[in-house]
Formats: structure tokens, C-alpha cells, sequence
């Protein structure tokens, strides 16, 4: 079980990794679109492959094994 301060550290650990991550493939800050909505054919995505590596980031910080997301204590 994690604590208060450890949820804190991590979620301030996955925000300075989001950071990173953006700023090393250049993406655009898009957190969510309504359906149907437009959206600016400029937007920059971030590809399947930027999207694994994030979540495998994520998985690192909270203490997963970044494959499988089981919790390696």
C-alpha cells in the first residue's frame, strides 16, 4: 500500500516524465477531445510506439514492470 507522500512523489514524477516526453517528440499538449468534435490537422499525436514507451515510463515510476504493469514488490 502506498502512502500519501509516496502517491505525491510519484505523481510528481509522472508529471516531470510527461514533460519530458512531450518535449522529446515534439508533442502537443492535447489531454482530451470531445467526440465528433474538430480537430486541427496540425495537432503533432504521439505514434503507438511514443505511447508504449510513456506508459512503460509511467509503469517504471509506480513500480510495475513496465511490459506486463504487474507490481514487482
Amino acid at each position: 500500500m502506498t502512502t500519501s507522500s509516496e502517491r505525491d512523489r510519484q505523481n510528481l514524477a509522472i508529471t516531470a516524465w510527461r514533460a519530458e516526453w512531450k518535449a522529446r517528440h515534439g508533442l502537443d499538449d492535447v489531454e482530451f477531445i470531445e467526440p465528433g468534435a474538430e480537430v486541427d490537422p496540425s495537432v503533432r499525436w504521439p505514434t503507438t510506439e511514443q505511447q508504449r514507451e510513456f506508459i512503460q515510463g509511467v509503469r517504471r515510476i509506480l513500480g510495475q514492470d513496465p511490459e506486463t504493469g504487474r507490481y514487482l514488490d
